[in-house]
């Protein structure tokens, strides 16, 4: 096991740091119990932190300000955990709209939509939600600003979208170019659509 922990190690000190490794990463160099068991003696050295069941990073530090140790985020483990499952995320509405300016509200809980299956992990600090997204055309957009403003619109189902959120919503659709706006206006709900037009 000793031999095996040394090649992981080799592994992980060649790469950056705040790279989140998951068991298999590993099976080339062995079965995987010893990895499991390689990886834990790892962990408990400090070469690196377990994030979540299975995943591990290398940690980071503030060199700049001297603040010590940088935690790795929900959004870096959420990325991750998307590449190794091969699946898309997205911001929920809520996270949306915060994003885009139109509120201040922002979700208490790391919650993602996603093209897969609806799932959730277990992390050092919590957990996070994975929720499969009803919207089937989220992976198609060209435009990151009209996704987010699709998603920011389900906030308004029943009610009226007032002059200031139509103000900010105009000012995102002129950063949007023509030829991605024509291709992604087309991806829309009616309503959506119709509302998207009017603002631009």
């Amino acid at each position: 096991m000793q031999r095996i922990a040394k090649k992981i190690e080799a592994r992980i000190r060649k790469s950056r740091k705040g790279t989140i490794y998951f068991h298999s990463d590993f099976s080339d160099l062995g079965d995987s119990e010893t990895i499991r068991r390689s990886l834990n003696r790892l962990c408990a050295s400090g070469v690196v932190r377990r994030c979540a069941r299975g995943m591990f990073y290398i940690p980071k530090i503030d060199r700049v300000f001297g603040m010590g140790e940088i935690p790795i985020s929900d959004h870096e483990i959420a990325k991750a955990y998307a590449r190794k499952m091969g699946i898309a995320i997205f911001a929920t509405d809520v996270a949306a709209r915060n994003m885009l300016g139109l509120s201040e509200q922002n979700q208490m809980n790391a919650i993602y939509y996603t093209d897969g299956r609806t799932d959730a992990i277990d992390t050092e600090n919590g957990s996070i939600r994975f929720v499969h997204a009803t919207d089937k055309h989220l992976k198609e957009y060209s435009s990151e600003n009209m996704r987010l403003l699709c998603l920011a619109l389900n906030g308004y189902v029943g009610r009226k979208i007032n002059e200031e959120d139509r103000r900010i919503i105009s000012r995102i659709l002129s950063s949007v170019n023509e030829k991605e706006f024509n291709n992604d206006i087309k991806l829309m709900k009616t309503w959506k659509r119709d509302f998207l037009i009017s603002c631009r």
